[in-house]
């Protein structure tokens, strides 16, 4: 993964709700993404059932560092799947290590209530045909410069267009470009883009409250003036508001959030239980030792565990490492059923931190 950017991760966020619970919100919809990217870069995928337990365990064994309801935060959930077998020439590798760490968080951009400033960059942040629908690490890195030159401009982040034409809107540095056009909320149809899970609900709410969504190529030039509301849609920002957009020596300006809002602000009941999710999104942490899947004695058995990708396509065995938030840690491993055998043998190393050393081999 050093050499050649060989990850894929995933980002999500756990909730303390109204009634004093804990929840994930759309883990599912996060494990698939995850597959897909695997499946791109030519990665064993992790089952969704052991994304989904591990993400879980996560959040379970660092409870402590979940922001309270009151507080309005959250916790981001960070899984991550690597590369960490030796490799030096650009090819398949036998050994990888899925890992989820976690952190308390507030907005992403806390102070900019009254809406970020973007310019339009001249660079190409992904090529039609290439991994930019990918959640892959190397997407971002490709990102710092457009950041430098917008800040360059004043202004807060980065807009792109798209690679073939530089016409057409892509995605802002970090997020989905959303808009409200002539009542209906409008958002870029490409395939250079990553999927927003946070965008796919926004709009699921919108179709459900009768608000005609159009997802579209959307040419910048020719219609970026006529949208009332701006926004970038993200699991961090959720939805940001857009206060304005520099471009070729114009800057358009937009108006404050209103369906946006009401969009994210029924969104955000659901997360935090105040309003019933007739969706499905929320996934509930258990609150007792017997209500979860995992043996209790299995959260402090390893900081890491890597396993062999024949092993992970065969769906066999898994383990993730959770980093707790704010200085806690917590050690967890996720298992699927066996192979019929039980025959899987894993290789282990250890990674050291401020709080303890662990090294068990998973029984």
């Amino acid at each position: 993964v050093l050499h050649y950017g060989l990850a894929v991760f995933e980002g999500l966020k756990a909730f303390e709700a109204k009634d004093g619970q804990h929840y994930i919100c759309n883990p599912k919809a996060n494990a698939a993404r995850m597959k897909d990217g695997a499946s791109r870069l030519v990665m064993p995928e992790v089952p969704e059932d052991i994304f989904v337990s591990a993400v879980t365990e996560a959040v379970n064994i660092n409870r402590e560092f979940v922001p309270d309801y009151a507080s309005g935060g959250s916790l981001y959930i960070r899984p991550l799947l690597f590369a960490s077998g030796p490799m030096l020439p650009l090819k398949a590798t036998d050994q990888f290590s899925f890992v989820v760490s976690v952190t308390p968080v507030g907005n992403y951009f806390h102070g900019n209530s009254s809406g970020v400033s973007a310019a339009v960059v001249e660079l190409d942040r992904a090529a039609p045909r290439g991994t930019g629908s990918v959640k892959a690490g190397g997407n971002y890195a490709s990102d710092m410069y457009g950041l430098e030159l917008a800040r360059a401009q004043g202004c807060d982040t980065s807009l792109y267009l798209d690679a073939q034409e530089n016409k057409y809107i892509e995605e802002f540095s970090v997020a989905n470009f959303v808009g409200i056009k002539d009542g209906r909320y409008v958002t870029p149809d490409t395939r250079s883009v990553l999927p927003s899970i946070t965008n796919d609900m926004l709009m699921a709410l919108a179709r459900d409250e009768g608000i005609p969504v159009e997802r579209r190529p959307i040419d910048f030039c020719a219609e970026i003036a006529d949208f009332t509301e701006v926004a970038g849609s993200g699991t961090a920002v959720v939805l940001s508001p857009c206060a304005r957009i520099k471009h070729d020596g114009e800057e358009y300006s937009f108006g404050p959030l209103r369906t946006l809002a009401s969009l994210k602000e029924r969104l955000e009941r659901i997360q935090r239980g105040e309003e019933e999710d007739t969706f499905g999104w929320m996934h509930r942490v258990p609150t007792t030792e017997q209500e979860v899947d995992i043996e209790p004695e299995r959260v402090l058995r390893r900081m890491l565990c890597a396993v062999s990708s024949d092993e992970l396509l065969q769906q066999t065995e898994v383990a993730a490492v959770v980093l707790g938030g704010g200085g806690g840690v917590g050690v967890g491993t996720t298992s699927a059923a066996a192979s019929e055998n039980d025959n899987t043998t894993t290789t282990t190393t250890t990674t050291t931190t401020n709080a303890s050393v662990t090294n068990h081999l998973l029984q």
